[in-house]
């Protein structure tokens, strides 16, 4: 009997030892869930910033979120609560978010190499040359001579190559007295190809 009570002792000891070294508290998402939820959170956030037409609202971007809360079985508070205690722990937080970014780099280094120059380009193949942001406000009142880019694609393209300029444009209607102009050149070394539209 005293040999028993003795082992009960002995386990319930190491209980309390554990409960009592565990740094991450009850309500309080563990390190290990937490660097799992996070690395999801930071493929959203690459997602939202790739694909802007994707998630074009924050209703859009919401459901994303709630989508990687619904994987760990988690609710946007325990999320919230956690980010402020772990906040309050940098130095828990830091060791957390360094597994966080090695588990991205991981991920990233399993893919190989993506350079475009390792790839034979086909046919089918479509390369984005654009080098500035994706959108351009025009305000009325706003004093533009025009807005010109130059692109000087960093690859010589094969004969045949096509290049698509695609836009989508608000706010013109029929009664404006000065309507955009839109003008393209193509310089092909011997010959400029220009559009006015």
């Amino acid at each position: 009997m005293r040999n028993r009570l003795h082992r009960y002792s002995v386990v319930l000891l190491l209980v309390a030892l554990l409960v009592a070294c565990s740094k991450v508290p009850d309500g309080i998402l563990s390190e290990k869930k937490m660097q799992a939820v996070q690395v999801d959170m930071q493929l959203a956030e690459a997602m939202i910033n790739l694909d802007s037409k994707e998630f074009p609202d924050n209703a859009h971007k919401e459901a994303l979120y709630q989508s990687v809360f619904r994987k760990y079985g988690i609710t946007q508070a325990e999320y919230d609560s956690s980010l402020v205690w772990y906040g309050r722990h940098l130095d828990i937080y830091m060791k957390v978010y360094d597994r966080v970014l090695a588990d991205l780099n991981k991920r990233q280094k399993a893919l190989g190499d993506v350079q475009a120059s390792a790839a034979p380009v086909s046919k089918q193949d479509s390369v984005d040359i654009w080098p500035r942001r994706t959108s351009l406000r025009l305000e009325p009142g706003a004093l533009f001579n025009g807005v010109t880019f130059d692109i000087k694609p960093e690859t010589n393209y094969s004969s045949g190559s096509s290049f698509v300029l695609g836009m989508d444009v608000w706010g013109i209607n029929k009664g404006m007295a000065y309507k955009p102009e839109i003008r393209i050149s193509a310089d092909q070394g011997d010959t400029i190809v220009t559009i006015n539209d």
